[in-house]
């Protein structure tokens, strides 16, 4: 995915929210490893410069609580209010538990995971 945005491929929308919390479970998981949580955060954000990334701003509380009412994880309610927000083409995710195929027809956004939104996507040349 990140080979393919990097190419320009496609733009990559990420709302604040989930930023925050990848650079959050980052350091938590590999900082000490990676040389220390402010290098991994320094080349996370590099990272985000080189991609083509559309940032997706905090929601209101309002947004939020019409997003609550359909999923049933409240902790994954900022993130799909900020993709109703933003109605990006696909919501890539690796949480197919919360964000389901009940959340994908009620909201009307694709919600698929990284290796479906390849298969579906991405046709090679060749093919």
């Amino acid at each position: 995915m990140l080979i393919l945005g990097r190419a320009a491929l496609f733009t990559f929308v990420l709302a604040e929210i989930v930023i925050e919390e990848t650079e959050r479970a980052l350091v938590a998981k590999l900082g000490a490893g990676y040389g220390g949580g402010q290098h991994l955060r320094h080349d996370f954000r590099l990272l985000l410069r080189r991609l083509t990334v559309e940032r997706a701003p905090h929601v209101s509380e309002r947004e939020f609580e019409l997003a609550r009412r359909w999923i049933r994880h409240l902790n994954d309610a900022p993130v799909l209010a900020a993709a109703l927000k933003a109605r990006p083409d696909w919501l890539l995710t690796g949480n197919r538990a919360h964000f389901d195929t009940e959340v994908s027809v009620r909201t009307g956004l694709r919600i698929v995971t990284p290796a479906e939104f390849l298969e579906q996507s991405v046709r090679l040349p060749f093919e």
